[in-house]
C-alpha cells in the first residue's frame, strides 16, 4: 500500500488492469492502522510536517529506541502541533525540530522544561537563500561565510566562537543593514532586506541551535524525520498525487506502520 510504484506498472507485471488493482485495494484502504502512542522517555524526540492531501501530517518519532507516530490536521500550527503531541507519553531528554512558531509554542505548552535543539539544515538552508549563492557585497560574502560555517560547530566553545563573530558582524554591518531606499511611491523601504532577514534568522537561532552541544548524544538536524522518514513519505505523496486527501492519510499510516514494525526489536510504541 505504502511502496514507491504505480498502480499501472503493479497491473501490467502481474497481468491485471490498473482499475481492477484500484476495484481490489478500495477496502483495504479503509483498514489504515491507527497511530500508536510514543514513548519518548529518556529519549530524543524528532518532529516535523509535510503537506498532505488538503492539510498536513505530523510526524514524531525517537532516536535511541527507533519508533514513530503520526497525526493529521487542517494546517500547522500550534493548536495542531498540541493536539499531535497527545500521541506522546513520557518525556523526552530533548526535542528536535525546524522551530516553526507553532511547534515550538505547542512544544514549550507540552514539555516546558526540556531543551530543544533548533535543526541547523533548515537554518543554513533558509539563510543561504536570502543571501544567495553569489552575494555582491562584502556583507553577503562574509554573512555567508559564516552561514557555512555553521555545521562545522560541534563544541560549546565552537558555539561560543561562532556567536561571538556573528555579533562582531552585525555590528561591523549595521549601518549597511539600516541603509533605506525611496521607492516610486514615495515610502522608504530596507535596501538589503532579504540580507537583514538572514541576519536576523542567524541572530535569533542562537543558542537553540548549539543544544547539542550541552545535551548528551541529541542529534544537530531533523534529518531523521525530515531526511529519512519524511523524504520517503514525501516520494509516495509525489507519485500518488491523484489520491484524495484520505488515502493520502492511509498512505502515510502505512508506511509509517510498516516502518515500525521493521524496527520492532526496539520498540518505543504501544
Amino acid at each position: 500500500m505504502a511502496g514507491v510504484r504505480e498502480l499501472a506498472d503493479i497491473g501490467q507485471s502481474s497481468g491485471v488492469s490498473r482499475e481492477h488493482l484500484s476495484r481490489r485495494l478500495h477496502d483495504r484502504w479503509l483498514e489504515a492502522p491507527s497511530a500508536p502512542t510514543l514513548d519518548v522517555q529518556d529519549d530524543v524526540l524528532v518532529i516535523d510536517a509535510i503537506s498532505c492531501g488538503d492539510g498536513v501530517a505530523f510526524v514524531m518519532r525517537t532516536v535511541d529506541r527507533p519508533a514513530a507516530t503520526w497525526s493529521f490536521g487542517p494546517k500547522e500550527n500550534a493548536e495542531g502541533w498540541y493536539e499531535a503531541l497527545a500521541s506522546v507519553r513520557g518525556e523526552p531528554r530533548a526535542i528536535v525540530s525546524d522551530h516553526q512558531k507553532g511547534l515550538r509554542l505547542a512544544a514549550r505548552l507540552r514539555f516546558p522544561d526540556i531543551p530543544h535543539q533548533r535543526c541547523q539544515a533548515h537554518i543554513m538552508r533558509q539563510a543561504l537563500t536570502w543571501i544567495t549563492k553569489r552575494p555582491k557585497t562584502l556583507a553577503g560574502r562574509t554573512l555567508r561565510v559564516l552561514a557555512l560555517r555553521l555545521s562545522s560547530v560541534e563544541t560549546e566553545a565552537d558555539a561560543r566562537q561562532w556567536a561571538d563573530t556573528l555579533k562582531r558582524w552585525y555590528r561591523e554591518f549595521k549601518p549597511f543593514l539600516d541603509e533605506k531606499t525611496l521607492r516610486a511611491d514615495g515610502h522608504k523601504r530596507h535596501t538589503h532586506r532579504y540580507l537583514r532577514r538572514a541576519a536576523a534568522l542567524l541572530l535569533g537561532a542562537v543558542p537553540e541551535a548549539f543544544t547539542f552541544t550541552i545535551a548528551p548524544h541529541v542529534p544537530k538536524t531533523s534529518n531523521h524525520v525530515e531526511g529519512g522518514l519524511n523524504a520517503q513519505l514525501k516520494e509516495r505523496l509525489r507519485r500518488h498525487r491523484g489520491l484524495p486527501s484520505e488515502r493520502q492519510q492511509a498512505l502515510i499510516a502505512f508506511f509509517l506502520d510498516g516502518w515500525n514494525r521493521k524496527n520492532s526489536s526496539k520498540r518505543n510504541i504501544t
